[in-house]
């Protein structure tokens, strides 16, 4: 198992023995023999996350999200580390994603509770080619519901929802909207919902709660884009 440093000392406890960590809180026990640090460098590169996997043979993983997805592709860790080709998505929520290599010894779980189109990692971009795809539009709809349904509160699947809601059109923008509202009442705290509400209230009409949700978004995260929508509603 290859898992993020927060989540070693859980894993450890609901885990041992049939499971060993990669990592956990204990540093010492990592330091001296370079764990620590392969772990910290792992994901610079494609080169050194592979040179990694090769190195301790990883099955599965257990990943928390990155603070904030990055916005060139190639740097996510849905291609960086976990191409498709090579690895399923065989669970969500809003705190870990969990990947199952498709040849290893979960080969069996990876081909049976694949989420093909959700990709939780990555930045929206990957949505464009499904929304003109009406099969994969489907898909992508139902792996959303079954994971609301599995986990009802889940502030990222709406968040989710509301953005691919955005990319299918002028016509879904309402949905996104309530989508997203659902997402702050969820989780108050999550910045690019209240950067996507500010926009959508924006073009809306509604330019007080737009400036409110800049004005949020900025309390939590800087961002250049709330920074300079509430710089051009306020010289008005």
């Amino acid at each position: 198992m290859f898992n993020s440093y927060g989540l070693g000392g859980y894993l450890v406890w609901s885990l041992w023995p049939e499971h060993k960590v990669f990592i956990d809180g204990r540093e010492d026990v990592y330091l001296a023999p370079g764990v620590l640090r392969e772990y910290v460098h792992c994901f610079d590169s494609r080169e050194s996350w592979q040179a990694l996997e090769k190195k301790y043979g990883f099955d599965f993983a257990v990943v928390r999200y990155p603070e904030a997805p990055p916005q060139a592709p190639e740097k996510s860790l849905e291609i960086l580390a976990f191409p498709r080709e090579e690895w399923s998505l065989v669970y969500f929520d809003d705190i870990v994603a969990i990947y199952a290599r498709r040849s290893g010894a979960n080969s069996r779980v990876a081909a049976a509770r694949e989420i093909k189109t959700v990709q939780p990692m990555q930045a929206s971009g990957y949505l464009d080619a499904i929304v003109k795809d009406p099969e994969r539009t489907r898909a992508f709809l139902e792996e959303l519901r079954a994971n609301r349904a599995q986990h009802p509160n889940s502030f990222r699947s709406h968040f989710l929802m509301g953005m691919f809601a955005v990319k299918r059109g002028p016509e879904h923008l309402r949905e996104a909207v309530q989508e997203f509202e659902r997402t702050v009442v969820l989780n108050p705290d999550f910045a690019p919902a209240h950067i996507n509400l500010g926009g959508l209230y924006l073009h809306l009409g509604r330019i007080g709660d737009a400036e409110r949700a800049f004005e949020k978004a900025l309390a939590l995260e800087e961002s250049d884009l709330a920074r300079e929508q509430l710089r051009r509603l306020r010289s008005r």
